[in-house]
């Protein structure tokens, strides 16, 4: 069997990044290789996570304007530790080993990241909110 690691850089989808490794510094390396492939790997289940968040504040996600929309994500990703928390860990759970030691490290810059590229994700996706998952 092949080791964890090797199975989860399988698994996640290949993103096509503009920065060259020669040109990005590690932590935008980082966030290319690891940060984004499992973002996208974790697409639906982060959309289903983030209704679930919705239903538990009954909902006033849905009685907002369009406008005031994206405030709303951004308050509740940054302000909610413990939601924030569960976000990050849900990105956390498919490390391999080298990268969490590098996370490790460099934790608080990459829960930056990590929120700040959960932000603009759910942004950019509100109207799939809207729609629950069919099982």
């Amino acid at each position: 069997m092949e080791p964890r690691g090797t199975l989860l850089k399988k698994i996640r989808p290949e993103i096509k990044s503009v920065n060259t490794k020669a040109q990005s510094l590690d932590i935008e390396t980082f966030q290319n290789e690891t940060l984004r492939p499992i973002l996208k790997f974790q697409n639906d289940l982060l959309l289903e996570v983030y209704r679930q968040y919705i239903a538990q504040y009954k909902n006033a996600f849905y009685e907002l304007h369009e406008l005031q929309k994206p405030d709303y994500i951004n308050h509740s990703l940054k302000a909610n530790h413990t939601f924030r928390n569960l976000m990050i860990g849900t990105v956390i759970g498919l490390f391999s080993v080298e990268e969490y030691l590098y996370y490790a490290g460099q934790s608080s810059v990459i829960n930056k990241r990590i929120i700040s590229m959960l932000v603009q994700r759910y942004q950019d996706q509100m109207h799939l909110l809207d729609q629950r998952l069919s099982i």
